[in-house]
C-alpha cells in the first residue's frame, strides 16, 4: 500500500512519528512509500525538526519524480517529559487531540501543499502541549472514505464520534477499527487504513 507511519525515539525523552499516504495504488506506490519512510527516519534521528523534513523531502520529491506521484504527511516530534508537541502537517487530515474530558478537537493546519507537487514550498508549524492523559490522534483518509451499503462515507462526524479518551492508545484505535467496521458492514474497502496514536502520560 502506500500508507507509511512509523515512531521511534530521537532522545531520552524524545519521541518522532510521522504518518503519510502517497497517491496511487500498486507497486509503484509502495516503492515511493518505502523510500520516504527512510528518508524521513534517517532525516530525525540526524535531529532535524518536522518542518525542515518536509521541506528537504519535498525538493528531493520534486527533483526525482517522474511519475508525478506526491504524499500527504504529518511529521512530530515530542517531548515525553512535557508533553510540548512540535508538528508540522503537508497536505495531510487533520489530527485530533482527544481531551480528557473526552471531547476531541482538530489540530490546525497552516495550509502547506502535499510533498512532491511544488518546487519551494513553506512548511508551517504548529506547537501545542498535551496534558497528562490527553491523546495525539493521525489518520490517513481511508477512514473517513470508507462507505456502507448506501454508499454513505464514514466522515469526520463519525470519527470524532468515535474518538474517546481509551485507557491506553491500543484501546482506543480499537474501538475506532470497530466503528469504521461496524458502519461499512462487510463492504469491501478501496483505500488503506492507517491509525497512529500517542498518549501523554
Amino acid at each position: 500500500g502506500g500508507d507509511l507511519y512509523d515512531f521511534f525515539y530521537t532522545g531520552e525523552e524524545e519521541i518522532f512519528l510521522f504518518i503519510g499516504d502517497v497517491s496511487g495504488k500498486g507497486i509503484p506506490a509502495a516503492l515511493l512509500m518505502a523510500s520516504i519512510r527512510s528518508y524521513i527516519r534517517a532525516l530525525a534521528l540526524g535531529k532535524n525538526p518536522p518542518d525542515k523534513i518536509l521541506q528537504l523531502l519535498n525538493r528531493e520529491l520534486v527533483q526525482n519524480n517522474e511519475m508525478c506521484m506526491f504524499v500527504t504527511l504529518i511529521c512530530a516530534v515530542i517531548s515525553t517529559a512535557a508533553g510540548e508537541v512540535t508538528l508540522a502537517n503537508a497536505g495531510h487530515e487533520l489530527p485530533y487531540i482527544v481531551r480528557n474530558n473526552g471531547r476531541s478537537e482538530p489540530v490546525p493546519s497552516n495550509n502547506t501543499p502535499a510533498i512532491g507537487i511544488l518546487d519551494d514550498i513553506q512548511v508551517g508549524v504548529t506547537r501545542f502541549r498535551l496534558q497528562a492523559g490527553e491523546t495525539l490522534f493521525c489518520y490517513t483518509d481511508g477512514v473517513t472514505d470508507a462507505v456502507n451499503e448506501e454508499g454513505q462515507t464514514f466522515d469526520c462526524h463519525n470519527l470524532e464520534s468515535a474518538l474517546q479518551n481509551e485507557d491506553t492508545p491500543g484501546k482506543l484505535i480499537a474501538e475506532i477499527a470497530s466503528a469504521i467496521s461496524n458502519f461499512s458492514n462487510n463492504v469491501e474497502q478501496f483505500d488503506d487504513i492507517t491509525l497512529l496514536a500517542y498518549k501523554q502520560t
